[in-house]
């Protein structure tokens, strides 16, 4: 028995080294669940604190709660369904100690589902309540004021009134070929067509924005790529476009070619061990990345760097820096991102995580090594409530800075407008979103 089961895993670990996790789903599973379709699934929620009271006839709460962020569940839908729960079990005759645990979770809810200011508020009164109490168990009274004291900065941040998100990042296609660890993008069931993300393009133009970056998913999957960029082009916008490039083809460049301000593609190690230790679901990544920078050096179409710095990679920068002063294609410049701990387990926290400190000096010492490239350089903290990111079912999503509350849903294009949604609190008033920085394309008109 011992043999068969060492025998499958050889003959599963061969077959994922040369797949996509969709592709080795499809090998193992006639009709895969839905469940398991998107590779992120794979990445376990927290588990329940161990200190954790959990009265009876309270199961069901708890379960909802703390079921919240799996990746199907994440949605307006479910949080409304968990929201009327949580008030129903408040109102109920619990313990004080279930009372308190209800608050906190109540709070956690509505910072994640549409946080306007009055349910901030409202998150921000309860979160007051559940700690002064005392009735808080200790693996969430920590984690309560670290979310207290960010609700409160930003209520009391500077105010947006009258500002205009200038740049955004629009997700048009729900899957993609690489399975990485912490991944923070939501693989929604819901696509948009081509005609109705024209009409997000056109919400967006009126609301003032400048630049759309487009991404998934991996947007070079979605067949409709080109012509949407020719319609955000034809908008007079900047576009810029963030791949895999793993799927990159000489028709897609050609296509593409003095259209964007940059194509952005991952690189996160000089070979494939390293690389692999992030991003998984291919075994030839560097060589597919390598192709596809040749491909769009022949098209003239810039190309930015993208990596994410763990701990796997935090010593191989420098051999990255050396690859890419290498490269005689039209270079935008290089963004290195701290890895970010979206959804993850404490142990794959403790896995991938780089401190501040290690990241910093690592970016310094590349920087003063490789003065001639343009990095640019963000930490969790730098990027912690800056987004606006726009989902495949509409929805917009930000991200927390290392709290287990991970995403909020700061806003629905399908219900409320552009300008209510940047004027959610939980919107930094000093992101760059509010800022213009893409290049124009060389040598192109806008409406080309």
């Amino acid at each position: 028995m011992a043999r068969i089961f060492l025998c499958f895993l050889l003959l599963y670990s061969h077959v994922f080294a040369q797949n996509s996790c969709n592709d080795v789903i499809k090998i193992f599973f006639q009709d895969p669940p839905v469940e398991i379709k998107r590779p992120v699934d794979w990445i376990k929620n927290k588990k329940v604190p161990n200190d954790l009271f959990i009265e009876s006839g309270s199961e069901e709460i708890h379960e909802k709660f703390f079921r919240r962020n799996e990746l199907q569940k994440f949605s307006i839908g479910y949080l409304n369904e968990l929201e009327n729960l949580l008030r129903s079990g408040l109102d109920n005759d619990f313990s004080n100690v279930t009372s308190n645990i209800f608050k906190y979770q109540l709070a956690l809810t509505l910072v994640q589902n549409v946080p306007t200011r009055g349910r901030v508020l409202e998150a921000i009164t309860l979160l007051e309540d559940s700690l002064r109490n005392g009735k808080l168990p200790a693996s969430l009274k920590k984690e309560g004021h670290e979310l207290l004291n960010i609700l409160d900065s930003m209520i009391e941040g500077p105010i947006k009134k009258d500002k205009q998100i200038k740049q955004v990042h629009l997700g048009v296609y729900n899957r993609c070929p690489y399975c990485c660890k912490g991944c923070y993008f939501n693989f929604r069931d819901e696509l948009q067509s081509l005609n109705s993300q024209k009409a997000i393009v056109d919400r967006l133009k009126n609301a003032g924005v400048e630049e759309i970056i487009i991404t998934g998913g991996d947007p070079a999957l979605w067949n409709d790529l080109p012509e949407l960029v020719d319609y955000i082009r034809h908008k007079n916008l900047k576009v810029a476009i963030d791949s895999t490039a793993y799927t990159m083809t000489d028709e897609l460049a050609r296509r593409l070619s003095g259209k964007i301000s940059f194509f952005g593609i991952p690189l996160d190690g000089a070979d494939n061990k390293t690389i692999g230790k992030f991003r998984r679901g291919k075994k030839d990544i560097l060589e597919k990345t390598k192709e596809a920078i040749s491909i769009m050096s022949k098209y003239d179409i810039p190309v930015k760097i993208n990596t994410t710095a763990n701990k796997y990679n935090i010593n191989d920068l420098l051999n990255i820096a050396k690859y890419i002063s290498s490269l005689e294609t039209k270079q935008w410049g290089w963004s290195i991102f701290q890895w970010w701990s979206q959804r993850s387990t404490d142990r794959l926290f403790e896995e991938m995580f780089v401190e501040n400190d290690i990241f910093m000096d690592a970016i310094d010492e590349v920087k003063r090594k490789f003065p001639d490239l343009n990095i640019r350089a963000g930490t969790v903290e730098d990027r912690s409530l800056s987004y606006f990111h726009i989902n495949t079912d509409n929805t917009v999503e930000n991200f927390f800075d290392g709290l287990e509350i991970g995403t909020t849903i700061i806003g629905d294009l399908d219900t409320q407008s552009v300008e209510e949604i940047v004027n959610s609190p939980l919107l930094r008033a000093d992101s760059a979103k509010f800022s213009s920085w893409l290049e124009e394309p060389a040598g192109t008109t806008k409406n080309q």
